[in-house]
């Protein structure tokens, strides 16, 4: 046997002749390793490719692109990305882009909606936020006529699947969207109208609502109430015979089969189911606001919303069945309509629902509430109270259940807003806005007597208290108007004493309150003028307003004229005051039985103030002239100071034609006024012997030529022929006519270098012969007139600066074929004025130049030729 060396020795032979499989190399130490035979050469060695252009930047060169360089094409395929980042910067570079490029993305909204709507029900919080300012602030302000009709219609499909959605967020949210479509296209919401009550109905009625979602869904509601309210904005609209074109859905009534329409008749169904609901969630909400009180905030903000769906939703519904009513001719119609199964349900439907409300929802405002749930509270007991008070008569509402809501009706009429809380004073005005409407069926019907009075007073301290310039000052004043007088009977009986002295009180503040509204607020003054007038025209059915509104002439002179202090005439409102309200107030003048001196003279003074219209001074004239309360010396002294008063426009510009009508127009017509109601009161010799003397009292004061011409013009429709004037009126008109018609023939001046055919001579002409012919006619009817007239001539001429105009008369006169057979019977006259002219020629020649002696020489030649 061989040992161990001659073992390994055999082994190593075997090997050789096999081979060996890793031979083991001998490295020195310090030497680079060499590299493996199965290394990659890493090196890579190129050459640059020149591209002319590269397509990706081609499609990109005068695109809109947002500050990230994305198209609008690259940000709505980003919106579909499964990252959540990217959806939501995809949003806001939307966003950025519209703003900056506003008509890129407008040539493609129809993808862009599309796109955006998809976000609509996403599972990401920040995108469905993001997308809702994306909307709210930039897509829907910018494109509201662009994208409303069928494009946010289609944005409802996606709005309604997301309301479907199994997380509550996202439900919640898709309510927020619905809001946004409702308040910007009122068209496609009343065409969903059905389809929209029927997912707040789902909502609502599914109660899957934690103590904290109780809280939050205060966010849903308020699309739910604009949608109401553009519900009952196109109700309005349709009563009042303003159709909007909406698919003819709101042409028929829902209680008339033939002309019903469906769509119509599914939105009033859905109201009648989606009461019951509300009121049972506001019964909820109730109960865990007294248990949770902090989120108490969030409660009372859902339950506001939700009042005013309930207050919405059940006006909508009984107005339609008060107007079915108003339609039918006699009971038996309206029996039958109240007899019909679809109605009977819906009132036992409703009615039960309200009643429930009003009985368990409790009022807050007597209890002490921190400041920042004040205003909540308030507004949640009015909302109750003014449901309460509106369909009271409709409901037949229990004794006890009206009574639980007066105290707080008499507390808000009570309570005092002055206390420096500004916020609490407007929902303190806001609150009783709404009520007054709704006060004189209260007082009158649905309380007992001791309350009657106790409103009554509250209701008086509140109207008393306000600023006349207020809101409410205006509705109390359509209150009282329905309290004083309603149709022909009083609402509230005045035989009453302590009725009628509230209602005394009131009707003594309304002329105060006239004055106190100034010019500034026409609006209520026409209210309050309706009212007196209203009043004036029923106070003799009730004698016991009449002696009330006698009274009110004394503090009703200040709203036409306060004083007169040192000449200057301190107007009241009126003069400032549209042209209707003008009119309103001459209407209550002629309802006093009597209009004195002082309040005709207040009036006067408006009429021949400058500012006044003419055509409401027009107005004036004719009704009080015709009027049955006013003296005939006085309607003749009003009269007489009109004409001898008013100015006539003497407007400088223009043409000589437009001149000469301005100047007479208005005048004109107010002599033409005078004249036909003189006409109108018949036997003119005993008006002639009231009118002289106040007319040539008038006269002798010298007024301006226009007015002198009006008053000629009233003695010429009242005299006759022979004239019936006084010798003393006679001799005072001779006095006037002399210095009358040398003002007419300086007034109206025919230049001598003109021919006598010239436009411009004509007009002269024209307008000379308009303010001579009432003279004409006096000098017809009276030869010592004439005689009286021709005398006072001769003694004016006594210098040359008359001379020529007193030739003119002379001349102008015997032109006129009428009056120059009335001048040959006045020979010895007119001599004897001509020898006067030519001793003043002969005694003023040095004083003359050679012009002005000439022109009176040719004067004197022509006179002596006729």
């Amino acid at each position: 046997m061989g040992g161990p060396k001659a073992t390994k020795k055999k082994q190593h032979q075997q090997q050789q002749k096999r081979g060996i499989d890793f031979k083991k190399i001998r490295r020195k130490i310090g030497k680079k390793l060499p590299p493996p035979n199965n290394v990659t050469n890493t090196r890579i060695k190129s050459k640059a490719i020149i591209l002319p252009e590269q397509s990706v930047a081609t499609e990109k060169v005068g695109s809109a692109t947002s500050k990230k360089g994305l198209t609008l094409e690259d940000l709505l395929k980003q919106t579909s990305h499964h990252n959540s980042k990217v959806r939501r910067d995809a949003l806001i570079g939307v966003r950025d882009l519209i703003l900056k490029h506003p008509d890129e993305p407008r040539r493609h909204k129809l993808a862009l909606i599309e796109k955006l709507s998809q976000r609509i029900g996403d599972e990401d919080q920040s995108v469905r936020e993001t997308l809702y300012q994306l909307l709210q602030s930039v897509v829907l302000p910018a494109w509201k006529e662009d994208i409303r009709g069928s494009l946010l219609t289609r944005m409802m499909a996606y709005i309604f699947n997301a309301m479907t959605h199994f997380s509550m967020e996202v439900r919640l949210m898709a309510f927020k969207y619905l809001d946004l479509v409702v308040q910007n296209d009122s068209l496609g919401t009343l065409i969903s109208a059905e389809k929209i009550l029927q997912s707040y109905l789902d909502f609502l009625a599914s109660n899957p609502f934690n103590v904290q979602d109780k809280g939050r869904v205060k966010g849903a509601l308020p699309g739910l109430v604009h949608c109401l309210l553009l519900l009952k904005s196109h109700q309005e609209d349709h009563l009042r015979g303003k159709f909007t074109g909406v698919r003819d859905f709101l042409h028929g009534y829902w209680l008339n089969d033939h002309s019903v329409s469906v769509d119509l008749y599914l939105v009033i169904n859905k109201l009648k189911d989606l009461v019951p609901v509300l009121i049972t969630r506001l019964l909820e909400l109730l109960q865990s606001f007294h248990s949770t009180e902090s989120i108490g905030i969030q409660l009372l903000d859902a339950m506001l919303y939700i009042l005013q769906c309930i207050n919405l939703a059940v006006k909508i519904s009984v107005t339609k069945f008060q107007e079915e009513l108003k339609s039918c001719h006699n009971k038996s119609q309206r029996d039958e309509i109240r007899s019909q199964p679809k109605v009977v349900e819906w009132y036992e439907t409703v009615s039960s629902a309200l009643v429930k409300l009003l009985v368990e929802c409790p009022l807050h405002s007597e209890n002490q509430i921190l400041v920042k749930k004040e205003r909540r509270y308030a507004q949640l007991d009015a909302e109750i109270t003014q449901i309460f008070l509106k369909f009271q008569e409709w409901l037949h509402v229990p004794e006890d259940i009206t009574n639980k809501f007066l105290p707080y009706i008499e507390m808000l009429l009570e309570e005092e807003k002055s206390d420096g809380n500004l916020v609490h004073a407007e929902i303190w005005e806001k609150n009783l806005l709404s009520f007054f409407p709704y006060i004189p069926n209260l007082i009158s019907q649905h309380v007992s007597v001791g309350w009657r009075y106790r409103l009554l007073q509250a209701f008086t301290r509140a109207f008393m208290g306000c600023h006349p310039k207020s809101k409410l000052k205006l509705a109390s004043i359509s209150a009282i108007k329905e309290m004083l007088i309603h149709g022909s009977e009083a609402f509230l009986d005045p035989s009453d004493p302590e009725v009628l002295d509230i209602q005394i009180r009131w009707i003594r503040e309304l002329p105060h309150l006239l004055v106190a509204l100034g010019d500034k607020n026409p609006s209520s003054t026409e209210i309050l003028l309706k009212l007196i007038n209203h009043l004036g025209g029923c106070a003799p059915i009730h004698p016991s307003f009449l002696l009330e509104y006698e009274d009110l002439k004394t503090s009703f002179q200040a709203f036409f004229c306060t004083s007169e202090i040192e000449g200057s005439i301190c107007y009241g409102p009126f003069l400032r005051l549209p042209q209707n309200c003008q009119r309103l107030s001459l209407a209550c003048l002629t309802k006093f039985s009597c209009i004195d001196v002082s309040l005709l003279r207040a009036v006067t003074r408006c009429c021949l103030c400058n500012e006044l219209d003419p055509d409401v001074l027009f107005h004036f004239m004719e009704v009080l002239g015709c009027a049955k309360n006013i003296q005939i010396a006085n309607c003749l002294g009003f009269f007489v100071t009109i004409l001898s008063h008013l100015k006539a426009v003497t407007e400088k510009a223009g043409a000589e034609q437009a001149q000469l009508s301005s100047r007479l127009t208005t005048l004109h017509k107010a002599t033409d006024i005078v004249c036909r109601s003189l006409y109108a009161y018949g036997d003119a010799h005993v008006l002639l012997p009231m009118l002289e003397g106040a007319i040539v009292s008038q006269l002798l004061q010298k007024p301006e030529l226009e007015n002198a011409r009006s008053l000629l013009k009233v003695i010429c429709s009242l005299d006759s022929e022979p004239t019936r004037l006084t010798e003393g009126s006679i001799i005072a008109l001779g006095e006037f006519l002399s210095a009358y018609l040398l003002d007419v023939i300086y007034e109206t001046p025919i230049n001598a270098s003109k021919t006598a055919k010239s436009e411009g001579a004509l007009l002269s002409m024209e307008l000379r012969l308009y303010y001579l012919r009432p003279c004409y006619l006096l000098f017809n009817r009276s030869s010592k007139l004439v005689s009286i007239v021709l005398k006072s001539m001769g003694s004016l001429a006594d210098d040359s600066s008359r001379v020529n105009a007193i030739l003119e008369v002379i001349l102008t006169m015997q032109r006129n074929a009428y009056m120059h057979q009335v001048l040959l019977q006045f020979h010895p006259e007119i001599h004897s004025l001509l020898q006067k002219i030519s001793d003043l020629e002969n005694s003023e020649k040095n004083k003359m130049t050679l012009e002005e002696r000439l022109m009176v020489q040719l004067a004197l030649d022509q006179l002596r030729n006729l």
